[in-house]
């Protein structure tokens, strides 16, 4: 929720119309991905705006987290489960 989108994008938040970024922290890409320590710290301890994560991912899952971040040629802008029958 907090990565998926293009910065500066902005989206329409509720009925009222008022406008609001669509991300809080930088879009998730390859890109954004090429200093892998920095990154893992990252995931792992977060920071001022970012929950880390150590108590929830293990080592070979955070691995796995900035492995799939290496594959994105291009921000990931949707994240979206397929429902059948839509």
């Amino acid at each position: 929720m907090c990565h998926v989108g293009a910065e500066p994008a902005v989206e329409v938040a509720g009925d009222a119309g008022a406008r609001r970024r669509a991300t809080m922290g930088p879009a998730l890409s390859k890109a954004n991905a090429a200093d892998t320590e920095k990154l893992r710290e990252k995931i792992k301890n977060g920071g001022a705006r970012m929950p880390g994560y150590k108590l929830a991912l293990n080592d070979e899952q955070i691995n796995q987290v900035i492995a799939f971040l290496k594959t994105a040629d291009t921000p990931i802008t949707r994240l979206a489960a397929s429902h059948p029958g839509e």
